[in-house]
């Protein structure tokens, strides 16, 4: 993740140097024009709002949100301690209360 204030040219220009770099490494690029639309990096979404860069978490569409069967053989604090986990997670990613 990587903020771009050089223009969508020089980026482009860029992404093809940097791929330049190694063979077998390639790297890919998200952008959107309009920063206050946003880019998904790995489980959060970043977008700029009144001029400070925000996030909020990010799915993927084919998340199934399936954590860890309470059957399975591990110990029971591990399954009960899966919601507060996740809770955590989600409040620490999103940098405004309501979402």
């Amino acid at each position: 993740f990587c903020p771009w204030v050089m223009g969508i040219e020089k980026l482009h220009e860029f992404h093809a140097w940097i791929n330049t770099l190694h063979p077998k490494i390639k790297f890919t690029m998200n952008f959107a024009e309009d920063p206050t639309e946003g880019i998904e990096y790995l489980d959060t979404r970043v977008y700029i709002k009144d001029s400070l860069i925000h996030t909020t978490l990010y799915t993927k569409p084919s998340d199934t949100h399936a954590y860890l069967n309470p059957n399975s053989c591990h110990p029971k604090h591990v399954c009960t301690n899966i919601p507060q986990g996740v809770a955590k997670r989600i409040k620490r990613i999103c940098s405004e209360e309501s979402e």
